[in-house]
Protein backbone atom coordinates (compact mmCIF):
# COMPACT_ATOMS: atom_id res chain seq x y z
CA UNK A 1 0.00 0.00 0.00
CA UNK A 2 1.54 3.41 -0.48
CA UNK A 3 2.89 5.45 2.29
CA UNK A 4 1.14 8.65 3.06
CA UNK A 5 2.83 11.68 4.55
CA UNK A 6 2.12 11.67 8.48
CA UNK A 7 -1.14 12.13 9.33
CA UNK A 8 -1.19 13.61 12.66
CA UNK A 9 1.50 16.52 10.96
CA UNK A 10 -1.76 17.24 8.76
CA UNK A 11 -4.43 16.87 10.73
CA UNK A 12 -2.64 19.56 13.08
CA UNK A 13 -1.72 21.51 10.03
CA UNK A 14 -5.79 21.48 8.47
CA UNK A 15 -7.95 23.98 9.42
CA UNK A 16 -10.62 25.79 6.69
CA UNK A 17 -10.40 25.59 2.58
CA UNK A 18 -10.79 29.10 1.06
CA UNK A 19 -13.40 29.24 -1.71
CA UNK A 20 -10.27 29.08 -4.17
CA UNK A 21 -9.25 26.07 -1.94
CA UNK A 22 -12.37 24.54 -3.24
CA UNK A 23 -12.36 25.59 -6.69
CA UNK A 24 -8.52 24.05 -6.84
CA UNK A 25 -9.68 21.04 -5.38
CA UNK A 26 -12.89 20.27 -7.20
CA UNK A 27 -11.03 20.65 -10.71
CA UNK A 28 -8.13 18.22 -9.35
CA UNK A 29 -10.55 15.90 -8.62
CA UNK A 30 -12.62 16.00 -12.27
CA UNK A 31 -9.56 16.08 -14.39
CA UNK A 32 -7.51 13.44 -15.94
CA UNK A 33 -4.83 13.21 -12.89
CA UNK A 34 -7.36 11.51 -10.88
CA UNK A 35 -9.00 7.64 -11.82
CA UNK A 36 -12.57 7.15 -13.26
CA UNK A 37 -15.41 7.33 -11.20
CA UNK A 38 -13.17 9.66 -8.90
CA UNK A 39 -16.27 11.27 -6.29
CA UNK A 40 -17.04 14.71 -7.20
CA UNK A 41 -16.22 17.64 -4.23
CA UNK A 42 -20.12 17.65 -3.65
CA UNK A 43 -19.96 13.96 -3.48
CA UNK A 44 -16.54 14.03 -0.90
CA UNK A 45 -18.90 16.51 1.04
CA UNK A 46 -21.64 14.10 1.57
CA UNK A 47 -19.52 11.38 1.82
CA UNK A 48 -17.47 13.24 4.40
CA UNK A 49 -20.13 14.53 6.35
CA UNK A 50 -21.33 10.74 7.27
CA UNK A 51 -18.06 9.86 7.81
CA UNK A 52 -17.84 12.28 10.67
CA UNK A 53 -20.66 11.45 12.35
CA UNK A 54 -19.49 7.04 11.87
CA UNK A 55 -19.73 5.46 15.55
CA UNK A 56 -16.12 4.39 14.61
CA UNK A 57 -13.15 5.76 12.34
CA UNK A 58 -12.86 4.77 8.81
CA UNK A 59 -9.11 4.84 8.23
CA UNK A 60 -7.69 7.66 6.26
CA UNK A 61 -6.51 4.83 3.59
CA UNK A 62 -10.18 3.36 3.08
CA UNK A 63 -12.17 6.69 2.84
CA UNK A 64 -8.75 8.10 0.27
CA UNK A 65 -9.30 4.96 -2.05
CA UNK A 66 -13.54 5.51 -1.72
CA UNK A 67 -12.61 9.13 -3.21
CA UNK A 68 -10.50 8.17 -5.55
CA UNK A 69 -12.13 5.74 -7.72
CA UNK A 70 -12.38 2.87 -5.40
CA UNK A 71 -8.06 1.58 -5.07
CA UNK A 72 -6.02 3.83 -3.68
CA UNK A 73 -3.10 5.31 -6.45
CA UNK A 74 0.26 4.69 -6.25
CA UNK A 75 1.05 8.43 -5.02
CA UNK A 76 -1.22 11.39 -3.79
CA UNK A 77 -0.19 14.84 -3.98
CA UNK A 78 0.57 16.24 -0.44
CA UNK A 79 -1.47 19.47 -1.59
CA UNK A 80 -4.27 17.66 -1.96
CA UNK A 81 -4.30 15.41 0.53
CA UNK A 82 -3.84 17.96 2.76
CA UNK A 83 -6.90 19.68 0.79
CA UNK A 84 -8.89 16.68 1.66
CA UNK A 85 -8.34 16.16 5.05
CA UNK A 86 -8.84 20.25 5.78
CA UNK A 87 -12.05 19.48 4.39
CA UNK A 88 -12.98 16.54 6.40
CA UNK A 89 -11.79 18.33 9.64
CA UNK A 90 -13.77 21.56 8.29
CA UNK A 91 -17.07 19.27 8.15
CA UNK A 92 -16.35 17.79 11.37
CA UNK A 93 -16.07 20.71 13.36
CA UNK A 94 -19.05 22.05 11.72
CA UNK A 95 -21.11 18.87 12.90
CA UNK A 96 -20.05 18.68 16.26
CA UNK A 97 -18.86 22.48 17.34
CA UNK A 98 -20.08 25.02 14.85
CA UNK A 99 -23.76 23.58 14.08
CA UNK A 100 -24.16 22.17 10.55
CA UNK A 101 -25.82 23.09 7.55
CA UNK A 102 -26.03 22.04 4.37
CA UNK A 103 -24.12 23.35 1.11
CA UNK A 104 -25.74 26.51 -0.65
CA UNK A 105 -25.27 24.92 -3.75
CA UNK A 106 -27.89 22.03 -3.03
CA UNK A 107 -30.97 23.67 -4.26
CA UNK A 108 -34.23 21.92 -5.82
CA UNK A 109 -34.62 21.76 -9.17
CA UNK A 110 -38.25 22.19 -10.11
CA UNK A 111 -37.58 19.78 -13.32
CA UNK A 112 -37.47 17.12 -10.18
CA UNK A 113 -35.78 14.64 -12.65
CA UNK A 114 -32.74 16.62 -12.61
CA UNK A 115 -32.34 16.12 -9.06
CA UNK A 116 -31.17 12.58 -10.28
CA UNK A 117 -28.78 12.97 -12.39
CA UNK A 118 -25.43 12.45 -12.21
CA UNK A 119 -23.21 16.68 -11.82
CA UNK A 120 -26.66 17.81 -10.46
CA UNK A 121 -25.61 19.07 -6.44
CA UNK A 122 -28.09 17.72 -4.88
CA UNK A 123 -27.80 14.07 -6.26
CA UNK A 124 -23.67 14.21 -5.76
CA UNK A 125 -24.15 15.42 -1.84
CA UNK A 126 -26.44 12.10 -1.37
CA UNK A 127 -24.43 9.87 -3.33
CA UNK A 128 -21.42 10.67 -1.51
CA UNK A 129 -23.42 10.57 2.17
CA UNK A 130 -25.21 7.20 0.97
CA UNK A 131 -21.18 6.00 -0.02
CA UNK A 132 -20.38 7.23 3.48
CA UNK A 133 -22.94 5.83 5.96
CA UNK A 134 -22.62 2.24 3.94
CA UNK A 135 -19.80 2.05 6.72
CA UNK A 136 -22.18 1.42 9.49
CA UNK A 137 -25.98 1.78 8.65
CA UNK A 138 -27.11 -1.17 8.06
CA UNK A 139 -25.12 -2.82 11.04
CA UNK A 140 -26.52 -0.70 12.94
CA UNK A 141 -29.86 -1.31 11.51
CA UNK A 142 -29.87 -5.16 11.64
CA UNK A 143 -29.00 -5.28 15.05
CA UNK A 144 -32.36 -3.65 15.99
CA UNK A 145 -36.16 -4.57 16.21
CA UNK A 146 -37.83 -3.00 13.04
CA UNK A 147 -40.57 -1.86 16.07
CA UNK A 148 -37.70 0.20 17.48
CA UNK A 149 -37.99 4.00 17.65
CA UNK A 150 -34.93 4.20 17.25
CA UNK A 151 -34.35 2.04 14.06
CA UNK A 152 -37.77 3.88 12.69
CA UNK A 153 -35.68 7.29 13.14
CA UNK A 154 -32.51 6.34 11.98
CA UNK A 155 -34.12 4.64 8.86
CA UNK A 156 -36.01 7.60 7.98
CA UNK A 157 -32.90 9.81 8.52
CA UNK A 158 -30.76 7.78 6.34
CA UNK A 159 -33.45 7.48 3.43
CA UNK A 160 -34.20 11.60 3.50
CA UNK A 161 -30.40 12.23 3.36
CA UNK A 162 -29.85 9.47 0.58
CA UNK A 163 -32.59 9.97 -1.35
CA UNK A 164 -31.57 11.96 -4.46
CA UNK A 165 -29.02 9.48 -4.52
CA UNK A 166 -30.94 7.05 -7.34
CA UNK A 167 -34.11 7.54 -9.08
CA UNK A 168 -35.14 3.99 -8.87
CA UNK A 169 -34.75 3.78 -5.26
CA UNK A 170 -36.64 6.75 -4.59
CA UNK A 171 -39.34 5.39 -7.02
CA UNK A 172 -39.25 2.13 -5.11
CA UNK A 173 -39.83 4.28 -1.82
CA UNK A 174 -42.28 6.31 -3.20
CA UNK A 175 -44.21 2.87 -4.25
CA UNK A 176 -43.83 1.07 -0.70
CA UNK A 177 -45.16 4.26 1.25
CA UNK A 178 -47.85 4.69 -1.35
CA UNK A 179 -47.36 8.39 -2.05
CA UNK A 180 -47.81 8.03 -5.96
CA UNK A 181 -46.39 11.20 -7.35
CA UNK A 182 -42.62 11.30 -7.24
CA UNK A 183 -41.90 14.89 -7.73
CA UNK A 184 -44.55 16.00 -4.76
CA UNK A 185 -43.03 13.49 -2.68
CA UNK A 186 -39.50 14.34 -3.64
CA UNK A 187 -39.99 17.96 -2.59
CA UNK A 188 -41.45 17.42 0.44
CA UNK A 189 -37.98 14.79 1.19
CA UNK A 190 -35.81 17.80 0.28
CA UNK A 191 -37.57 20.17 2.64
CA UNK A 192 -36.72 17.97 5.23
CA UNK A 193 -33.16 17.27 4.87
CA UNK A 194 -31.67 20.08 6.80
CA UNK A 195 -33.44 19.36 10.33
CA UNK A 196 -32.07 15.65 9.47
CA UNK A 197 -28.67 16.92 8.91
CA UNK A 198 -28.31 18.76 11.61
CA UNK A 199 -29.38 16.29 14.05
CA UNK A 200 -28.06 12.77 12.27
CA UNK A 201 -24.43 12.66 14.37
CA UNK A 202 -26.65 12.73 17.49
CA UNK A 203 -28.75 9.96 15.93
CA UNK A 204 -25.64 7.87 14.70
CA UNK A 205 -24.57 7.66 18.42
CA UNK A 206 -27.56 7.03 19.84
CA UNK A 207 -28.76 4.34 17.73
CA UNK A 208 -25.13 2.75 17.96
CA UNK A 209 -25.33 3.02 21.29
CA UNK A 210 -29.19 1.49 21.83
CA UNK A 211 -28.12 -1.19 18.77
CA UNK A 212 -24.27 -2.67 20.71
CA UNK A 213 -22.48 -1.62 17.17
CA UNK A 214 -20.22 0.42 19.95
CA UNK A 215 -20.02 0.49 23.67
CA UNK A 216 -20.30 3.87 25.60
CA UNK A 217 -16.77 3.55 26.87
CA UNK A 218 -15.55 2.94 23.41
CA UNK A 219 -17.77 6.41 21.77
CA UNK A 220 -16.36 8.06 25.08
CA UNK A 221 -12.65 6.83 24.18
CA UNK A 222 -13.21 8.18 20.22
Amino acid sequence: MPLLPNWNLLVELASTLSQQDEVLLSAWLNSAETPTNTFSLMAVKGFFFALVAAPQPVETETWLASILGGELPDDVAEDKLFALITLHNQIGQQVYEDGFSLPEQLEYSEEFSANFLAGHPLHEWCLGFALGAAFYAQDMLDALPEDDELFEAFSMAYMTLSFFANKSSAETIVEIQGEGDLHVFSKEIYELMPDFSAGFAALVEETALASGVIAEDDWEDE
